[in-house]
């Protein structure tokens, strides 16, 4: 007999495949061409997944490239159940095993680039949506499936959808783009940039990292006004004691130094080792002549260091859901750039953001860098006993069997922060850590699996309960 469920798990060979394709292209926000706000390659995998969803029998509307949306049922605008993924990968880094845009399939794993965020996610939920409409259910609510092209960074895909364009808020909705069983609390996402300006009078450069919510796992400076003996002694004592290490080696007549961390997601800096401040720590101990990099160094190990909760900087904050964290996602120090520290902060929900600016400020005031709020994205709370959390931890554990524990709290910030009656839910599986933002990223095919029945269930569910 033919079940919902399998008539899903039918299509898993079909979901390999799409997600290999996917993943091969490589969607990093690039400069904007003409029609593609956010470059070429985000634009090519938002029409790749539309595309698909058109050959799979589903209605589409691309928004101009920022975003778009894939339908099924024919309900209200007044009553939608919304499903919100993204296109975009963060930048692939260094590290890898295998190609970050091949979508290889080694023992059971796909590898690349985005698979588990949140391509893989995205393809899967596709999937469920056909197994629903192949095996002939009619939806209560229209279903709508917002696919954006900007949410490693900005998040002007979803602020176009429903700023500009005026679109509905779905009734419900939920956001393949975390951890099971359910999201119902996500800290505030704060993203600062400390800078300056800088004239080299050394040749002094700086550049480490890939965007704001990674943990760097690479810096480098050059650096030749530097007083040579000694160096070698320290890095050898510095490297004796520390599992990840610094290296140096000569570029003409310049000294190349080279950090070397482990990257993380930007939300769990403490899951990582930041390369820029372990750069920054090595070079509080060697003796510097430029004084601007001097003072910038000294700046770094007081108030920043090698810790992940902000302690230096008075922001050891928690409300009890989780404390807040703060990661150096960049650097860059040259001539034409400047000085810019990018710092990727996640906050309590019961902190207001203007605290947290109004700390940094006034350090940063001391010494002289100026502070500039990239972005920030409101924290998000759904009391347990909503519809939504209640329905979709029933799901979850009817499937998977886990009646242990209950919703959870975490520092990333998904699209559900945009929703008026949203929360995260998957894909991260108990037991299985994620390396989104890492070197060879993958998911294992049996997971696949598990958010297929899950997915196919919670859709069904709140297509046809109206609570």
């Amino acid at each position: 007999m033919i079940t919902l469920e399998s008539k899903a798990l039918g299509y898993k060979k079909e979901i390999i495949k799409s997600i290999q394709e996917f993943v091969r292209i490589k969607s990093v926000e690039e400069e904007p061409k003409m029609g593609m706000p956010f470059g070429e390659g985000p634009a090519k995998a938002l029409k790749y997944i539309l595309d698909l969803a058109e050959k799979l029998g589903f209605k589409t509307v691309n928004f101009n490239n920022y975003i778009g949306h894939i339908e099924f049922g024919e309900g209200s605008d007044d009553d939608i159940l919304g499903i919100l993924g993204h296109v975009d990968v963060v930048p692939e880094g260094e590290g890898w095993i295998y190609p970050p845009y091949e979508g290889k399939v080694i023992d059971g794993k796909i590898y690349g680039r985005g698979v588990a965020d949140n391509k893989g996610p995205i393809i899967t939920v596709l999937y469920a949506l056909k197994a629903l409409k192949d095996f002939g259910l009619i939806s209560k609510r229209k279903i709508r499936f917002i696919v954006g092209a900007n949410e490693e960074t900005d998040w002007r895909c979803v602020k176009y959808y429903f700023e500009k364009l005026k679109m509905p808020q779905p009734s419900i909705a939920f956001v393949p783009d975390a951890v099971f069983p359910v999201i119902n609390y996500e800290k505030g996402s704060l993203r600062i940039v400390l800078e300056k300006e800088y004239i080299s009078e050394t040749g002094f450069s700086l550049e480490g990292g890939i965007a704001f919510n990674s943990v760097p796992e690479r810096a480098t400076c050059i650096i030749h006004d530097l007083k040579a003996s000694g160096v070698i002694d320290r890095l050898n004592e510095y490297n004796r004691t520390r599992e990840y290490k610094i290296s140096i080696g000569q570029i003409e007549n310049k000294l190349q130094i080279i950090s070397y961390g482990k990257a993380s997601h930007g939300s769990l800096p403490q899951n990582g080792h930041n390369a820029i401040s372990a750069l920054f720590e090595f070079l509080s101990i060697l003796d510097i002549e430029d004084k601007n990099i001097s003072d910038l160094v000294k700046f770094f190990r007081t108030n920043i260091g090698m810790g992940y909760f902000g302690e230096r900087l008075g922001l050891n904050f928690d409300d009890g859901m989780g404390k807040l964290t703060l990661n150096v996602g960049k650097a860059v120090i040259n001539p034409k750039e400047g000085i810019k520290l990018e710092l990727d902060i996640r906050y309590p929900a019961g902190i207001k953001k203007d605290k947290v600016v109004e700390k940094i400020a006034k350090v940063a005031k001391k010494n002289n860098l100026k502070v500039r709020v990239h972005s920030d994205k409101r924290a998000l709370y759904v009391p347990e006993d909503n519809f939504l959390v209640k329905k979709l931890m029933m799901v979850y554990r009817k499937v998977t069997g886990d009646i242990e524990g209950g919703p959870l709290a975490i520092g990333g910030a998904t699209y559900a922060k945009v929703l008026t009656n949203g929360v995260a839910f998957g894909p991260g599986l108990k037991g299985k850590q994620s390396n989104a933002h890492q070197a060879n990223e993958c998911i294992e095919l049996a997971s696949i699996d598990i958010w297929l029945k899950i997915y196919t269930a919670a859709i069904y569910e709140l297509s046809q309960d109206i609570g």
